[in-house]
């Protein structure tokens, strides 16, 4: 084509390489590459890289308020659409193949580069140039922040111990409140998730230089930081941990423990959890009071208060079953009441079963579950039989988050087995760890490790404890979804497969996937099946329970049934994927935003279809010919899809038009 004018609307982001916008920089520094190509082959190209628009542009509607807030700080000012259109003007009549047309405060910039790169040498050689700073005495760049790591860290050491977590929360409370913009940290709430509070890419890559620097840890990541911490709290919590990790680190190094002491700590709580790690069993545990298992008359639950947890207690209640049930609380009343709000949320309580109902005040990932050995000897002898459904599920936490609640908790459910009278031990896992199982290599970076080495680790203890004469059944539970008969879901605000069935209905538009529901099962199933081995079917006890869905529907057909009457459409799924995280970025609240970092590292439609692709399985299944799974129909559809319009607090989701947002 003859053309006179080829003209590129590309970012000062390709020109400057702002922080957590890599992705996009990259992308405009490729149309400000086009020009230049494009003139050395006598071509016609220009390229303006704008700054920030004043108005309901991009920046306003994707970034939000702090990322604008930091945008200031970086010397950039909107510029107004007349100024904006008068300098395409100049650019077209400039001549040049690339044009930076932004309102930039060098002053601003400079000041803000000190701040940031005070721990790392001073401003980078790039924008000192630009800036033409003169560096004479490198006093401009001496860093204003040295030595606050080894502050922190001399502050901590000093500091009794029950002062740490203080002292941690408030450095991070304070770097949030100056990252975000608060006028104070005392604004900055530690209680609510990091994406209320306003972070995004951006902030979170900015949050993330100002804590390596505070703590001097470098494996710190903004994608962790953002995602994996439900608050500011679990992240502080995170970051002592660390330090003290490598604290203790440098101890083993500097000093060396004999065997005598060795011994002496075999039995501590610091021998139990290093143990624990590595799915070794307390040597003292035998399971010599195994006896041919009898109908369960009382049964000690962990994870009550969970989804799976919840279903499973009104399964044992139903039967008349009495239940002593681990929760969290400030005392025994609490601790009942937790439980009846847990199973009145889904609507599962009577008020027949409060006799049944007993709540053990405790915390699972403690050896003894935070009991005195005297109390717990007594449950020991109280219980027939033991349903650990408790662990922490979230995905994207690192392993040692997990060690606790997942590891620890299984270690000492079979201690308690081991003790007073004989009992049966049903651990729910999942079907996340078959790829160990199959020896497959789970790298350190995947989703999905932390959480799943965690459960094999435990499954590993269950097989232990089985050499030693136990009697435990595992179940690898696949993708829970709601209730058949009720249509109720797990609330959690981490259950991927919710948010993506809600939050597509809530956009109107589903991805078009070649794939099955294969490895979906209803939670009412699972916890009835479970219950029914433990109770009824006792002669299966002491396997590995693998469950497949025989009648599996495709996801097509399903997202179909869950539409209904507004289904919106069927996208193929490139063209959903860019839609979502659209939807994501403007409804920060949504469901779809809950899971936007994984919806952004899916490469291609085979990669979320690999996500809902069974494996193979073991040599004893539930949901075929064994215990069959129910048929996913219309009816199952329309009572989920009743219940996430009644849980939709802004109203029924199918009131919004198909593929339109709110």
């Amino acid at each position: 084509m003859d053309l006179d004018v080829f003209m590129m609307f590309s970012s000062i982001a390709g020109v400057l390489g702002m922080p957590g916008l890599g992705n996009y920089a990259a992308a405009n520094a490729f149309l400000d590459a086009l020009a230049h190509q494009r003139r050395a082959q006598n071509l016609p190209a220009t390229s303006v890289a704008y700054g920030v628009w004043e108005g309901e542009g991009m920046a306003a509607g994707l970034t939000g308020r702090t990322t604008l807030t930091h945008l200031a700080k970086f010397g950039l000012d909107p510029l107004k659409p007349e100024e904006g259109l008068k300098l395409l003007e100049q650019t077209i009549r400039g001549g040049r193949a690339l044009t930076v047309a932004a309102a930039l405060d060098p002053e601003r910039l400079r000041i803000y580069l000190k701040n940031e790169h005070a721990e790392r040498g001073g401003i980078p050689s790039f924008y000192s140039k630009l800036l033409s700073e003169q560096e004479r005495n490198g006093s401009c760049n001496e860093p204003r922040n040295s030595g606050r790591a080894g502050n922190l860290r001399t502050k901590l050491s000093k500091a009794p111990a029950g002062q740490h977590e203080a002292i941690v929360l408030a450095m991070v409370r304070e770097t949030v409140a100056k990252a975000l913009g608060f006028t104070s940290a005392g604004q900055v709430d530690v209680d609510i998730p990091l994406q209320d509070i306003g972070f995004d890419s951006l902030t979170a890559v900015l949050l993330r230089n100002r804590l390596s620097a505070l703590t001097s840890l470098k494996t710190l990541s903004a994608g962790s930081i953002t995602w994996q911490y439900p608050n500011l709290r679990s992240l502080s919590h995170f970051l002592l941990s660390q330090i003290q990790s490598e604290a203790q680190a440098q101890s083993k190094q500097s000093c060396s423990v004999s065997d005598h002491t060795r011994k002496q700590s075999v039995n501590s709580t610091t021998y139990t959890m290093e143990a624990a790690r590595k799915g070794h069993l307390d040597p003292d545990i035998a399971f010599d009071n195994i006896e041919e298992a009898q109908r369960p008359r009382s049964v000690f639950v962990t994870g009550a208060t969970g989804f799976v947890g919840a279903f499973i207690l009104r399964e044992l209640l139903e039967l008349g079953i009495a239940a002593h049930c681990l929760v969290r609380a400030e005392g025994v009343k609490h601790g009942q009441q937790r439980l009846v709000e847990s199973l009145a949320s889904y609507d599962l309580w009577k008020h027949d079963y409060a006799p049944l109902l007993t709540p053990v005040v405790g915390d699972a990932a403690k050896p003894l579950f935070g009991l005195t050995n005297v109390a717990f000897d007594d449950l020991a002898n109280r219980v027939d039989a033991i349903c650990h459904s408790g662990a922490l599920v979230d995905w994207l936490r690192p392993l040692n988050d997990y060690i606790g609640p997942n590891v620890i908790s299984t270690h000492e459910v079979l201690r308690l087995a081991s003790r007073g009278r004989g009992k049966a031990v049903h651990v729910i896992s999942t079907l996340a760890t078959l790829p160990m199982h199959m020896g497959y290599d789970v790298p350190e970076h995947d989703r999905e490790y932390g959480y799943s080495t965690s459960k094999y680790i435990a499954e590993r203890m269950v097989a232990a404890a089985r050499w030693r004469g136990a009697r435990a059944s595992v179940y690898r539970v696949p993708f829970v979804a709601a209730s058949a008969a009720t249509g109720h879901f797990r609330v959690d605000r981490g259950d991927f497969l919710h948010n993506l069935i809600a939050g597509s209905i809530q956009m109107g538009s589903f991805p078009s996937l070649d794939a099955d529901l294969s490895v979906v099962q209803p939670v009412d199933y699972l916890s009835k099946t479970v219950v029914a081995i433990m109770v009824h079917d006792r002669s299966r006890i002491g396997h590995d329970f693998d469950f497949v869905n025989k009648h599996a529907v495709s996801c097509n057909h399903f997202f179909q049934l869950m539409g209904g009457d507004d289904a919106g459409t069927l996208l193929p799924f490139h063209e959903w994927q860019l839609r979502a995280l659209a939807y994501a970025a403007a409804h920060p609240k949504s469901a779809l935003a809950r899971i936007g970092t994984i919806i952004d590292g899916l490469a291609d439609e085979s990669a979320l279809a690999a996500m809902l692709k069974g494996l193979p399985t073991g040599e004893h299944v539930l949901g075929g010919d064994v215990y069959p799974a129910p048929l996913v129909d219309e009816q199952l559809a329309r009572h989920y899809r009743d219940r996430i319009d009644m849980f939709n607090s802004d109203g029924p989701i199918s009131s919004l038009e198909p593929g339109k947002m709110e």
